[in-house]
């Protein structure tokens, strides 16, 4: 399940080096990082829930784990201001998870990016743009985005920091091409990496019926 998951990181980073390169140079991906050195924890405060099931903070506190499974950057030379580089953290979901410990984590990203700014500290730039959810089946992903919406996540409103892609309905769909006069079936990330770039992204803020799709490049 490790191997799994560090491949499908892989892939990822793979399509922003490639779809950058289409560009010509107008999309340039800064760096990406992964592993321990983007540990880090913040302190929140600790949540019960009611009989009703509402929530309530606590005068506790407790540690969340922040974990994000890449953290890269986008430079846009023809921008000017602060929109000619944008952040973003990254987590790779293969449905190992429970929705419990996804809030958990999504809370962690909440406070972490949004309450308490400490990536500013941690990796020294003013924003984070977004945290990319990529999880491997289409039906899941929707289901993940949907739980985001849990007040323990953001609190009332549902946070936009967080989009989901799917991997089996958009970079995985079988595509047929000739390989040494042999036609075979290859997944149509290889042949159209800046897919990653496409407005496939999907926040829990968005409406279910007229979902507005986000772009890395827009």
């Amino acid at each position: 399940m490790h191997l799994h998951h560090e491949l499908m990181i892989s892939r990822f980073h793979y399509m922003l080096e490639q779809a950058c390169r289409k560009t010509g140079g107008r999309v340039q991906l800064l760096g990406f990082y992964q592993g321990s050195a983007l540990w880090n924890t913040n302190e929140v405060a600790k949540v019960s829930y009611d009989q009703a099931g509402n929530i309530c903070e606590l005068d506790e506190t407790e540690k969340l784990p922040h974990r994000p499974d890449a953290f890269f950057g986008l430079y846009y030379p023809e921008r000017k201001g602060e929109d000619r580089a944008q952040y973003f953290f990254y987590e790779a979901d293969r449905r190992t998870t429970s929705i419990k410990k996804m809030h958990k984590k999504l809370r962690a990203h909440f406070h972490y990016v949004v309450k308490q700014k400490l990536h500013g500290e941690h990796y020294g730039v003013k924003r984070i743009r977004a945290v990319l959810i990529e999880s491997t089946e289409e039906s899941w992903t929707n289901t993940l985005r949907k739980s985001a919406r849990h007040p323990v996540v953001s609190g009332a409103k549902p946070s936009p920091l967080f989009w989901f892609a799917p991997s089996d309905a958009i970079f995985e769909q079988p595509v047929k091409r000739k390989i040494k006069g042999v036609e075979k079936d290859i997944p149509i990330y290889l042949e159209k990496p800046e897919l990653v770039f496409a407005k496939i992204w999907a926040t829990p803020a968005d409406d279910d019926e007229e979902v507005n799709l986000q772009s890395l490049i827009d």
